[in-house]
């Protein structure tokens, strides 16, 4: 997309004032004011495409968690659902619109950022010689996944939500045994440092503590 009269020589990734290059109104708006656009890729907004898998496979947040080495962020979710119809599926996949369905709910997303200086230390633990417990831990399960995430469910209902009610509230938090060994493996086929050393039997065996669709 990038056009220019001018011969740029030795850098022609370089820009000049003559280059020509497609903008958005939003950002041609807070350029022309001298000011950086919010969402340019210059703001850490861009990490690089995501996995192919993770779109095929509509891989959920707590099947990504299992197979993530580092975690960079804190994540607290409160929700309040009311109106509430008994129906099949979980709630939060279905369409909201107007006040003829069946299910109003409201709440809030925070997100925290983890210190950097401790990531960095956790990364370079996981880059390891093979055969090393530490970096053959993948996938998270039981006790080291509990140590990530958490759920706290509060219900107006009296006596224990049934799993199948639980599920219809809890969103995103299916796992598919391997969907997750997948993504490691992935990971791994892709030259990430993080899963270079990985012991692909470990992580199948590891993987077994992880339901098979659950």
């Amino acid at each position: 997309d990038h056009q220019c009269c001018e011969e740029h020589g030795a850098e022609p990734k370089a820009l000049c004032e003559k280059c020509r290059l497609p903008i958005c109104a939003d950002c041609f708006e807070h350029l022309s004011k001298a000011k950086l656009p919010p969402l340019s890729y210059a703001n850490d907004m861009w990490t690089g495409y995501g996995l192919e898998r993770i779109y095929r496979e509509k891989v959920t947040a707590i099947e990504l968690i299992c197979a993530s080495p580092c975690l960079t962020s804190l994540v607290m979710l409160s929700m309040e659902g009311k109106h509430r119809q008994e129906a099949p599926g979980a709630v939060f996949d279905e369409k909201a619109h107007m006040a003829r369905h069946r299910y109003g709910s409201r709440g809030n997303v925070i997100t925290f950022p983890l210190p950097v200086e401790d990531l960095l230390r956790q990364l370079s633990e996981q880059i390891l010689p093979e055969g090393d417990d530490a970096v053959n831990a993948l996938p998270r399960s039981g006790k080291q996944l509990g140590e990530v995430f958490r759920v706290i469910l509060k219900t107006n209902k009296k006596g224990k939500a049934t799993d199948e009610e639980i599920k219809t509230l809890v969103h995103q938090a299916r796992v598919r045994r391997q969907v997750v060994v997948d993504l490691i493996l992935d990971m791994k086929k892709l030259g990430h440092p993080s899963f270079t050393n990985l012991d692909e039997a470990a992580v199948k065996e590891n993987a077994a503590n992880l339901p098979e669709d659950g």
